[in-house]
């Protein structure tokens, strides 16, 4: 069977738009927009449902489009079009709360085999939540899902405990990274880190893959993957965070963010990787 190929008009772009309706919508000629079967690696966080404004800035940051409305059946639809998406023998990670994990567990396609719910520490324990009457969030979850069966790619991120070679297989408590970012590098109110979408891209994925990420929110995805020699897809429908996402890539670009990038790789063990040549930049 011949490789599927992603239009080039899509090569490492940030798409402003709705990805269920840009996935969905058929032109004239009934073809898909993107081609099923032509991702390697799904990274993506969904908007939570919460109704939630980040108060921790004086100047409030915008709410999140959808995060009122996007319940079961709009989970299954997104996590349906991902499957599609994703080649055979691939892996999907979904960011999610301890509160909204039941219904992603149910909702999400039932072609995917979740495999586990990986806990990631929040920076300082000053997650979402009730201020005086309810215990400090200190963590949040990733929904591991594996679409047919894939092995770990190598790493040299963690060592053994006697020195002699690296973990092959790691805990779903991730004790040694954060999953969100610090403030200084802040431009969504529930941004990821580097780090972890590092993480996630280099155990699930190898240099010039493609990489998915349907809700893209800061556009950290976008910097992880030119970080790492991936290409990618990330769609974004709310306009000023899409902006956002834009600004933050040329960010990374302009070398601005060599601090952030040096913090994650230093957390990674990992070395500035070597540039892997990607066009449509």
């Amino acid at each position: 069977m011949s490789e599927t190929k992603i239009p080039e008009e899509f090569r490492n772009e940030i798409v402003y738009g709705n990805f269920l309706n840009i996935y969905h919508k058929r032109t004239e000629e009934h073809r898909w927009l993107l081609p099923r079967g032509s991702f390697d690696l799904c990274v993506t966080d969904y908007p939570y449902g919460i109704d939630y404004q980040s108060r921790a800035r004086k100047e409030l940051m915008p709410k999140i489009d959808g995060d009122t409305t996007f319940g079961k059946d709009m989970i299954h639809s997104a996590s349906e079009s991902i499957y599609y998406l994703l080649k055979d023998n691939t892996h999907a990670y979904f960011f999610t709360r301890w509160d909204i994990l039941g219904d992603l567990m149910i909702s999400t396609f039932s072609g995917f085999e979740i495999k586990n719910a990986i806990v990631i520490p929040s920076i300082g324990e000053r997650g979402l939540g009730d201020l005086k009457y309810d215990y400090a969030p200190a963590y949040e979850m990733a929904l591991f899902c594996q679409k047919g069966k894939r092995e770990f790619s190598d790493t040299q991120i963690l060592k053994k405990k006697n020195d002699k070679g690296y973990v092959k297989r790691m805990s779903n408590f991730i004790s040694w990274l954060n999953v969100n970012t610090q403030n200084k590098w802040r431009v969504h109110p529930n941004q990821k880190s580097l780090e972890i979408y590092e993480f996630f891209i280099l155990v699930s994925s190898n240099p010039g893959d493609w990489v998915l990420d349907p809700f893209g929110g800061s556009g950290v995805c976008a910097v992880a993957c030119e970080d790492l020699g991936r290409n990618y897809v990330i769609f974004e429908k709310n306009k000023h965070y899409y902006e956002e996402a834009i600004k933050f890539r040329d960010r990374y670009r302009n070398g601005d963010l060599d601090d952030m990038v040096s913090y994650a790789h230093e957390r990674l063990n990992l070395d500035k990787p070597k540039q892997v040549t990607l066009t449509g930049f």
